[in-house]
């Protein structure tokens, strides 16, 4: 028996994707593409990854049409690119900026556009226009197709009516009525006679501020069962206005019984005695809560805590009264990797630096941070200021520091003019600039010519003189004037005061808010054509209003010459949100003059000012000022001279009353006050 073996060797072609061909891109290249697909070549292609392909193509938002193929192992992409953007444009935007439209608009220059793109910017537009109370506002979002495959769009819009607040309605409050809570809200019911119409519009976004405000304002008189049930906004038929209705729980008001510390932190001593503003059997406040709460945790953190937060801890006792605590507790000892000023293109960093409260190595404080963020606002150089802290990769217990500030514009330029029957005509022309160069430097000039009177004077300051927290500045002032007789001739006799002066003048802080600023100046003044009618008192008698060291030995001086030289100390408190158009806070500044220090004339003089902005909306401030000033001589003089006395009257201070009207008088004639009170 034998047995044949057969082998039969079979060779197959190998199957698989042996080429991918694209067609129809310009823009976008071909490795582009065949990274954003999920096969390769020489892979077996079937028809779910076909169709897996036209989709990943399609989510890419890069074409507008792609048809996939696949035959005699060649993989064909037939694609159509989507359009990028030439330009876009607003038109019809009347009450809404294109700075305000644009950010996070998904729609922008060199951007590739696609219909998903357009449908989301347009209802991003039309969310912003509810937000401003135009819900009637139509946006049309148009396509121009441009060579090159670029297209401009155009975003059409029509506003239409804005829709107002018709009325505010409170239900549930007994003890406070409509007026008063209206009052605490920044949304407002429209009335004829408002002049801010911007607080009428309805916003819906202002509802979380409201509700804040509203418990706020409950809470400051006592009632801290207090709570905003609902809130409802009912739009009219006519989409043109809406009823706000706030639907409350007032509760009692609670008298405070107690107020006390519970420190449980064994290393943090607690302060022996403390004033708190809280008062026992006085109705609880939540600011004055707020208030003693922070003086709590500055105390802690002058001792050394700065990690220390203070808490409140409410406890309601019969009687409608309440006990406070005020309960400490730590936060974790974060500390400050690096600390970064970003967007400051035109202002110097040695300017912003010395006014940073925190550095690398300090553990972070947030009240710290926030009293650099209130530093840089106050400057006035930034629209905003906004503070981001980024927490360390590789180190969990550190955070970046980042202050992000938009600059604005710094500088004015004025011209007015005046006339008056008694002065004539005049102009007056100033230039300011509070970031001279970006330097931080505050230079500004100021002139007049008039019929009377010429004046000149330019002021240079540095706040970060030496690269310390020390302003420096100085001030140079040239001054000619005629003035006028005041006695009781009715032909008034006139006579030309020429002053030339310098004056150097320094602000360093001593503590927070505080600050000491002395100062010293000198001026060359030169009197002619004096008449023996122009007075001054000493001893109640009368002598020229120019004097020299031999004055009071009753000689007379017809054109005279004085130098005067005056040293100044002053203490300012300031809590004003800027030095420069500042909305609220309250400054105050006690100073001290004395002219002596060499030169002709010898007076003291001590002045208080007191200058407070109340911020009402962000279009008007509340601002009230008042003052208090006397003047007396030392040393061997015994008189004032007239020119240095206090004086009111005239188009310069009351209108109405001749120069030195007002005022004290020695037998009808206007002698000027040693001592002067106003507001």
């Amino acid at each position: 028996m034998s047995f044949v073996l057969v082998l039969f060797f079979c060779v197959t072609a190998e199957a698989g994707c042996k080429k991918i061909k694209i067609d129809g891109n310009v823009r976008i290249s071909r490795a582009s593409i065949l990274g954003r697909l999920h096969v390769k070549k020489g892979q077996d292609i079937k028809e779910q990854d076909i169709n897996a392909i036209v989709k990943d193509l399609y989510a890419s938002e890069l074409f507008a049409w792609v048809r996939a193929t696949y035959a005699d192992d060649v993989l064909t992409l037939d694609v159509r690119e989507l359009p990028s953007v030439n330009t876009v444009t607003f038109e019809g935007n009347d009450n809404a900026d294109s700075t305000l439209l644009e950010p996070d608009l998904g729609v922008s220059a060199r951007q590739i556009l696609s219909k998903d793109k357009l449908r989301k910017a347009t209802m991003r537009i039309s969310g912003i226009y509810r937000r401003l109370g135009y819900f009637k506002a139509q946006i049309d979002p148009q396509v121009i197709y441009r060579p090159q495959n670029r297209v401009d769009v155009i975003f059409s819009i029509k506003e239409g009516q804005a829709s107002i607040v018709s009325d505010v309605v409170f239900v549930g409050n007994k003890d406070l009525s409509n007026l008063e809570l209206s009052g605490a809200l920044t949304t407002k019911a429209f009335r004829w006679w408002r002049f801010v119409k911007t607080a009428c519009l309805f916003d819906p976004a202002a509802h979380t501020r409201d509700n804040k405000l509203l418990t706020n304002y409950y809470y400051d008189r006592g009632y801290i069962d207090f709570e905003v049930q609902s809130v409802n906004a009912q739009l009219s038929t006519l989409l043109e206005s809406f009823t706000v209705l706030y639907q409350v729980k007032e509760g009692r008001p609670y008298r405070v019984r107690k107020v006390v510390l519970e420190n449980e932190i064994p290393e943090v001593e607690s302060p022996r005695t403390w004033k708190y503003t809280l008062k026992k059997g006085k109705l609880y406040r939540r600011a004055q809560s707020v208030e003693d709460m922070l003086s709590l945790e500055n105390f802690f953190a002058e001792s050394g805590h700065p990690y220390v937060r203070v808490g409140e801890r409410l406890q309601r006792q019969a009687g409608h009264e309440v006990d406070v605590y005020y309960v400490t507790q730590t936060v974790p000892r974060i500390t400050v990797r690096r600390v970064t000023i970003e967007g400051n293109r035109r202002t110097y960093d040695r300017v912003l630096y010395p006014l940073i409260d925190i550095w690398e190595g300090d553990i972070l404080d947030e009240r710290n941070v926030a009293q650099t963020q209130r530093n840089l606002e106050r400057l006035g150089f930034f629209e905003s200021v906004r503070v981001e802290k980024t927490p360390c990769a590789r180190e969990p217990n550190a955070v970046d520091v980042n202050f992000i500030v938009k600059e604005q514009p710094t500088g004015s330029l004025g011209i007015k003019g005046s006339y008056s029957h008694s002065l004539g005509g005049r102009i007056d022309m100033h230039f300011d600039e509070a970031n001279f160069f970006g330097r931080g430097v505050m230079f500004r000039v100021n002139g007049s010519v008039g019929g009377y009177s010429r004046d000149f004077s330019t002021t240079f300051a540095d706040p970060a003189f030496m690269y310390k927290n020390i302003l420096a500045g100085a001030t140079l002032r040239i001054s000619s004037q005629v003035a006028r007789d005041v006695g009781r001739s009715k032909e008034r006799e006139e006579y030309r005061v020429m002053i030339r002066g310098a004056r150097a003048f320094f602000s360093f802080p001593i503590r927070r808010h505080w600050s000491v600023r002395p100062g010293y100046g000198v001026s060359f003044e030169q009197y002619q054509n004096i008449s023996a009618k122009l007075y001054a008192i000493r001893k109640n008698q009368f002598i020229s209003p120019y004097v020299s060291r031999n004055a009071w030995e009753g000689k007379w001086l017809r054109d005279g010459k004085a130098f005067v030289s005056k040293a100044n100390v002053g203490l300012a408190y300031d809590r004003r949100d800027r030095r420069f158009d500042a909305m609220r806070g309250l400054f105050a500044f006690l100073n001290l003059e004395v002219a002596g220090l060499g030169g002709d004339i010898k007076t003291w003089q001590l002045s208080l000012d007191l200058d407070y902005h109340y911020k009402i909306n962000d279009l008007f401030t509340l601002r009230a000022r008042g003052y208090a000033s006397m003047i007396r001589p030392w040393r061997d003089q015994d008189y004032i001279r007239v020119i240095d006395r206090y004086r009111l009257g005239g188009p310069d201070s009351i209108r109405g009353f001749s120069e030195w009207g007002v005022g004290p008088r020695y037998f009808q004639e206007a002698i000027g006050g040693d001592s002067s009170l106003g507001g």
